[in-house]
């Protein structure tokens, strides 16, 4: 059986990442897997097992890559094809349907479509062009699924004609608990006399961390503690100065991006998410699984699914950081026990994954139990 996991654009982020581990999780079940990527600005041979092919299709936009897959189809014939990303999901569709593929495939939303521009355009706009491709094709798929289960119901909405339901990314694996417990050289991390509030992501907006810098201001009031917030973007020098301006110097450190973040998550006591929009972050996963407390803002979506609605962690309104402080305080003096955190996450391990996609496509038992 040969299974190809398509990637859009392949860098250092959470969605191409998280294609590679289910590639990965395939591969080292006997699999035949192909990692077909349309555009790399990362080295794919250093990171990617040698066991698995990749095709490299060089094309920066999707819509232009239609022939490039079909041929790749037509070629490889692969029995089940996984793809991830709206608009590469599109062309994948009109590919299998030009090239007569019988192929199964699964096709996952990754972003909330509410929050997606896309989706909402003019007429004759793209984003018009893309929804209405999309009800066209979406008969060809196998499975439609979200990363979240309210994502399920924002694609419902939009699509009332098919039926998206859920599947989870695999975040927790082996390596990646061996990974988090990597050697750390860092002053903040070296001790445990003063906590670390930790957060990871991508320093925009909509992330919220303008916000989260503000309510630390207000933590450290209450609590002697750092933050500590792992990434880069293009509001590196406004947060900068916003923490030097509040005087936060000693206080906050913005370390920068870190192939290895779950290190620190590892030695940090409470994991900070400020978002104003997420679809499952695999960042509160992460912080789960190396249980670190999480405190996140109640933002659509995923975040009150993982947390169970407070049960396994601490919920807080978007943009207000006065609760974002209260919750981190409360993170800090109440964490939560690890055993709970772990329990939580099994839903994102290899096997749980990799059942529920097999079982959307129709098996009753996993091809690799055979």
């Amino acid at each position: 059986m040969r299974i190809s996991v398509f990637v859009a654009v392949f860098n250092f982020s959470g969605v191409p990442l998280a294609q590679l581990r289910l590639a990965n999780a395939l591969v080292n079940r006997g699999f035949k897997v192909d990692l077909v990527v349309l555009k790399s600005y990362v080295e794919l041979d250093k990171l990617v097992d040698p066991s698995i092919k990749v095709y490299l299709l060089d094309k920066v936009r999707a819509i232009n890559s239609i022939t490039s897959i079909a041929n790749y189809i037509i070629k490889q014939k692969p029995t089940i094809v996984f793809s991830a990303e709206d608009h590469l999901n599109c062309v994948l569709l009109i590919a299998l349907l030009i090239s007569f593929s019988n192929a199964q495939v699964s096709c996952s939303a990754r972003v909330p479509a509410l929050d997606k521009q896309a989706y909402f355009g003019r007429i004759f706009s793209k984003g018009w062009f893309l929804k209405n491709i999309m009800r066209l094709v979406m008969h060809r798929a196998n499975c439609l699924t979200c990363v979240s289960k309210d994502m399920v119901i924002q694609y419902k909405r939009i699509f009332p004609s098919h039926s998206h339901t859920y599947a989870y990314n695999i975040i927790v694996t082996e390596q990646r608990i061996k990974n988090s417990y990597a050697p750390i050289s860092h002053p903040w991390f070296l001790s445990t006399d003063i906590p670390v509030v930790i957060s990871v992501g991508r320093l925009d907006p909509e992330k919220g961390f303008e916000d989260l810098i503000r309510a630390f201001a207000l933590v450290i009031k209450d609590v002697r503690s750092r933050l500590f917030i792992v990434g880069d973007g293009k509001q590196k020098d406004y947060l900068l100065n916003l923490i030097s301006k509040l005087g936060l110097n000693d206080s906050i450190q913005l370390h920068g991006s870190d192939p290895n973040p779950l290190k620190f998550m590892r030695r940090s006591n409470v994991f900070a998410l400020a978002s104003y929009s997420e679809g499952m972050p695999n960042v509160l996963v992460e912080s789960m699984m190396c249980g670190c407390t999480p405190v996140s803002t109640d933002c659509p979506t995923g975040p009150r699914e993982l947390l169970d609605g407070g049960k396994y962690g601490y919920l807080v309104p978007v943009g207000d950081p006065l609760n974002l402080a209260s919750g981190i305080i409360q993170a800090l003096n109440s964490p939560m026990p690890i055993d709970l955190l772990t329990q939580r996450v099994d839903a994102f391990t290899e096997d749980s994954v990799l059942r529920r996609q097999f079982s959307l496509l129709g098996y009753k038992t996993m091809p690799y139990d055979l």
